[in-house]
C-alpha cells in the first residue's frame, strides 16, 4: 500500500507540475504570478520532480521549437522521425543537455519569457543532486516494499520527468482522435486525461496553443486546467487568457481530412523573445 501510494503520488504531482509550471507557464506564459509565488512554484517543482528535474529554460526552448517545427525534421521530439520512443527520448535528451550547458543556442525568436533561478537549476540539475534523490527513493522502497516486483517501479522514479514527456510526445502524435485540422500529426489520446494531467490533448493544444484549457469537447477533461482555475480563484495566479464559447464550438466541427493526408508543420516567423508569438505562429493559416 505504501509503495502504491508513493508511486501514484509522485507520478501525479510530477506530471502536474511539469504541465502547470514548465509547460503552461515557462513555455507559454498562460498565466502570470508574483515573484514570490513564482519562486515557490519553481522550488516545489524541483523538489517534487527530484532526480528527473527539468530546467524550465531548456524545457521552454525545446517546447517552442516543437510547436514551430511540429513533426518536421527540425522537431526536437517527433515520433515521425524516430523508430521508437527510446530513440526519441535520447535525441530529446541531447538537445536538452545542449541548451542546459549553452553549447547550442536556439533561434533568437525562442528566447525570453521563461523563469530562471540559477541557484536552484544548477543544484537540482547536477548529478550529485539527482543521485541523492534516487538514494532517497531507494531507501523508501527498502523500508516499505513488501513484494520483489514492486522494485520494478523504482527506476521509473529516476526518469519520471523525461518519461512523462516521452509518453505525451509519442502517444500524442500517433494514437487517438483529432478535433482540429492542424499541419502536424497531433492527436488526443484520452478523452479524460488523468494519466498526464491533460497533456495528452495534443491535437487541441496544437490547434489552440495559447488556450490554457487543453480540453475542447464536452466529454474531455483537463485536470491541470481545473487546478489553474482554483489557483486563480485563490488569487495565486492570474490567467492570461480565459477560454471563450467559440473556442469550444470550433471543436464540434467534423474533421473530414484523414490524419495521414495532412501536411506537416513548417518553420514559421515569430517576433523575437516572445512566447506568445510562438503560440500565434503555431495557429497561423
Amino acid at each position: 500500500m505504501h509503495i502504491s501510494l508513493f508511486f501514484t503520488g509522485h507520478w501525479a504531482l510530477s506530471v502536474l507540475l511539469q504541465s502547470l509550471f514548465q509547460h503552461r507557464y515557462a513555455a507559454h506564459r498562460m498565466y502570470t504570478m508574483g515573484p514570490k509565488t513564482e519562486r515557490s512554484l519553481h522550488l516545489l517543482t524541483g523538489l517534487v520532480q527530484g532526480s528527473s528535474y527539468l530546467e524550465p529554460r531548456a524545457y521552454a526552448l525545446l517546447h517552442r521549437e516543437h510547436h514551430a517545427f511540429a513533426d518536421t525534421e527540425r522537431d526536437p521530439h517527433s515520433p515521425a522521425h524516430h523508430g521508437n520512443p527510446a530513440r526519441m527520448m535520447l535525441a530529446t535528451a541531447r538537445r536538452y543537455a545542449a541548451f542546459v550547458t549553452r553549447r547550442e543556442q536556439p533561434e533568437a525568436r525562442f528566447l525570453g519569457g521563461y523563469p530562471e533561478w540559477p541557484a536552484v537549476d544548477r543544484t537540482l540539475g547536477r548529478w550529485p543532486s539527482r543521485v541523492a534523490f534516487g538514494a532517497l527513493y531507494t531507501l523508501f522502497y527498502r523500508r516499505f516494499a513488501t513484494r520483489r516486483w514492486q522494485y520494478l517501479l523504482l527506476p521509473l522514479h529516476f526518469i519520471m520527468g523525461p518519461l512523462h514527456g516521452a509518453i505525451v510526445n509519442w502517444c500524442g502524435h500517433r494514437y487517438g482522435y483529432r478535433n482540429f485540422r492542424t499541419r502536424d500529426m497531433s492527436r488526443n489520446s484520452l478523452p479524460v486525461d488523468a494519466l498526464c494531467m491533460g497533456e495528452l490533448f495534443q491535437n487541441n493544444h496544437h490547434a489552440r496553443p495559447a488556450n490554457p484549457d487543453f480540453a475542447a469537447r464536452r466529454f474531455e477533461l483537463d485536470p491541470t486546467w481545473q487546478v489553474m482555475r482554483l489557483l486563480a480563484r485563490l488569487k495565486l495566479i492570474r490567467l492570461a487568457h480565459v477560454p471563450r464559447g467559440h473556442d469550444v464550438e470550433a471543436a464540434r466541427e467534423p474533421l473530414r481530412t484523414p490524419a495521414h493526408a495532412l501536411p506537416s508543420a513548417a518553420a514559421l516567423p515569430v517576433s523575437p523573445r516572445s512566447a506568445a508569438a510562438v503560440d500565434a505562429a503555431a495557429t497561423a493559416p
